[in-house]
This record gives structure tokens, C-alpha cells and sequence, in this order.
């Protein structure tokens, strides 16, 4: 559609167009279910007649708390291909126009989209796997991640207070009410976990923010990456760039320059040593700057699912053309392997959507082709996302 309005401006059939970036965000999402159920391969539930009224009757009678519309800011088309040079043919499929300006507007809503109390207490019971954590321990889980937040002046739907008990009762008790997740009496006190095969629910509400985590997340595992690197100062900019790579079917970065300006940013921001802690090879403590550790929350269910995708093509190395439902028929048995034997921390690591952006990955990496190179650079591509599994581990349990 994007590449219908700039055809158009072109040809003159408008002076100018103006881009309105909008964010709609949700207490609850009204039709996770489906999501659900299409993300973990159960296929696409019929929406007749009788699923209609279904729906309705439960619109009607279920409360999904509040809907959030936030506007990011506009974007002239006119200026915009004036940036990006006017020389380009958005009617060429070779065109850099459309795809920088569906990055853009892409971009300028995720800066808008509002964090919810809903979407950070579901990251943290994600980042716990199939464990169950006390009302003591999500708020201490909490707390530095909306300092983060503040620090940061990040956009929320309301100010974020987890000191205060109210704001995270409310908003388990919110989840509790969808099935979300579950509370167990214990003993001496309540604990809560994400509730049976809600994972990829869960998920769902964590990703609508997971965006303002990722380069954090970024900058912790490049570090960890250069720990007996002697230019380590020098090496973990190029680290970063390679998990930014890794990373570019799943989220929206900036251009290269202004990426790293990001990284040498976290850097500083956490502690103002850091070349010289580089230099020395204290890696420990410099990581010991980024708390909370935001790697494992934000990265690991991707990480996790790619190294599936990696280890079902490399144990078929020497398989010149691999089918890509096959590849993903394999992983989900592979990942439902781990997963039970506790190789893999989320269940949500096992889905459709992640799995079909790791194949992704391998295709652009080439590893898909039958040539003669692919069986060293299958073997070297798993052993790289063992090495990250392994890794975010180390960062979860410092």
C-alpha cells in the first residue's frame, strides 16, 4: 500500500502526503487465543456464523481493561524523498523508498507505544520459564526495571510505581482473570507462574514493548561476547553489530552509525569507565553496571528458537536442498524435546512465527543452499547460538 501512496505522489496526483504514525495499545488483548493457537500450529480457528456470535457474547461480557491510541510524529513524504534522494523509482522493486519509509513509520510507532503494567509483569514471568515466583519476587524483579523506565522517560500508560503493591496486584489479578496466569496458595504465601501452554499469550503482551529493551540487551551480551578479547574496547562494537544482524527479522534498528552511537550511549550511560574497564578485562564488573539484566528477558525466546532452527539444519549438514516445512515440522519436535528436558527456558521459544523468522535467517545467511560451503557454515551458525543460549544463561543467573 506504502508503495501505491509514493507512486502516486510521484505521477503528481497529490501536492503532498502526510504519514500519521498511530499506536494502539491494550490492556488485554481480545483475540490472544487465536494467535495462540495459529503460533503453536493448531492452524486458524472458522470465523462463521456461530464463532461470530461466540465472540460477540463474550465482547459483551468479558472486560479487557483500557484501549491506548497514541500519535508519533508525522512524516511529509515530500521531505522524506528528498533524504533519501528523489532518484530512486518507488515503481522499481530494487527501490530503498518504501522500505526506509515502512521502517520509519514502523519506527515512530514503536517510540509512541505505551508500556503497560500488564506487558512488564508478563516479562518477567516469562523470564522465569515454567517457575513460579512470590508476590516479593516479581516486585523485586520489578522495581529496577521500571527505574530503567523512568531514567529513560520511556512513554507508559500510567506512571510506573512498583514500590507500591496496588499497581502489580492489579495488574495479576487482571491476568488471573484471563487465564493468563495462575495463582498457587502455598504454603506460607501465594506464588505465581505463567499458566499451562499461556506462554505464547503471555508473549504476545510482552512483545509490544520489548522494543525499548533490545539494545540494552544488545550491549550486555556483546560485552559478555569480548570478555578475553585484548581490543575488547574496539571488538564489542563489532559484537553488537554482529547480534544487530542476528537480530533484523525481528526488530527495527537504526542505520550502522547510528546504531553503534546507540551502543557507545548504553555504554556510558551505565557506567562512565567502561573503555577503560575494557582495556583491563574486567568484564564483571562493568556488567555489573547493567541492572537489571535485560539480555535474557528480551532476547532469549529468540535466541532459544533460532538455535533450534540452527541444530535441525545442521544435523541435516550434509542435505544439499532442505524443505523449509520440513525444517520447521523438525523443529518443532526438537523444541518440544528440549523444552521437556529444560534445554530451552520458554515455551514460547517453540512457536510458528519465531521458527519462520529463523528460517528466514539461515536463508539470508545462505545456509540453505546447496553448495559446498553450507556444511561448515551449518555447523559454525549452531555452534554461534549454542554459544548465545549458553551465554544469556550466564546473564540470568549473575
Amino acid at each position: 500500500m506504502l508503495a501505491y501512496v509514493v507512486e502516486a505522489y510521484e505521477r503528481g496526483a497529490s501536492d503532498d502526503v502526510v504519514f500519521i504514525p498511530v499506536s494502539i495499545a491494550y490492556d488485554q488483548i481480545q483475540d490472544v487465543r487465536a494467535h495462540v493457537a495459529e503460533a503453536s500450529g493448531k492452524g486458524k480457528q472458522n470465523e462463521g456464523a456461530r464463532w461470530l456470535f461466540r465472540q460477540l457474547s463474550k465482547d459483551l461480557t468479558d472486560s479487557y481493561g483500557k484501549i491506548y491510541v497514541r500519535f508519533g510524529a508525522p512524516i511529509r513524504l515530500g521531505e522524506f524523498l528528498t533524504t533519501v534522494g528523489e532518484s530512486e523509482d518507488a515503481d522499481d522493486p530494487r527501490s530503498t523508498v518504501v522500505p526506509k519509509l515502512a521502517f520509519e513509520v514502523s519506527t515512530r510507532i514503536n517510540e509512541v507505544t505505551p508500556i503497560t503494567p500488564i506487558s512488564l509483569v508478563t516479562m518477567v514471568l516469562l523470564g522465569q520459564g515454567g517457575s513460579a515466583m512470590t508476590f516479593a519476587d516479581i516486585q523485586s524483579a520489578l522495581q529496577p526495571i521500571a527505574e530503567f523506565i523512568d531514567r529513560r522517560s520511556l512513554p507508559t500508560t500510567e506512571p510506573i510505581h512498583f514500590d507500591s503493591e496496588d499497581q502489580i496486584r492489579a495488574s495479576l489479578n487482571q491476568l488471573i482473570t484471563h487465564k493468563v496466569v495462575e495463582e498457587f496458595p502455598g504454603v506460607d504465601e501465594p506464588i505465581f507462574s505463567i499458566a499451562h501452554e499461556q506462554h505464547l499469550a503471555a508473549s504476545y503482551y510482552r512483545n509490544t514493548i520489548i522494543h525499548f529493551f533490545v539494545t540494552t540487551a544488545i550491549t550486555e551480551l556483546a560485552i559478555l561476547n569480548v570478555r578475553d578479547d585484548p581490543n575488547a574496547a574496539h571488538s564489542v562494537f563489532d559484537k553488537a553489530l554482529e547480534l544487530r544482524d542476528l537480530l533484523k527479522f525481528e526488530f527495527f534498528f537504526p542505520a550502522t552509525d547510528a546504531f553503534l552511537g546507540d551502543v557507545r550511549h548504553e555504554l556510558l550511560r551505565h557506567n562512565d569507565e567502561w573503555r577503560s574497564l575494557l582495556v583491563a578485562g574486567d568484564i564483571d564488573t562493568l556488567l555489573s553496571s547493567f541492572e537489571p539484566a535485560l539480555a535474557p528477558l528480551a532476547l532469549r525466546p529468540f535466541i532459544e528458537s533460532y538455535r533450534v532452527v540452527a541444530e535441525v539444519i545442521e544435523r541435516n549438514a550434509y542435505v544439499s536442498t532442505l524443505d523449509e516445512k520440513t525444517i520447521k515440522k523438525d523443529a518443532m519436535s526438537l523444541g518440544g524435546q528440549y523444552l521437556r528436558q529444560g534445554d530451552i527456558v520458554g515455551p514460547e521459544s517453540v512457536s510458528n512465527p519465531l521458527f519462520d523468522t529463523a528460517i528466514a535467517l539461515t536463508k539470508y545467511l545462505g545456509l540453505l543452499d546447496p553448495c559446498a560451503t553450507s556444511i561448515d557454515d551449518r555447523q559454525t551458525h549452531a555452534a554461534r547460538l549454542r554459544t548465545l543460549v549458553d551465554q544469556l544463561a550466564q546473564l540470568a543467573n549473575r
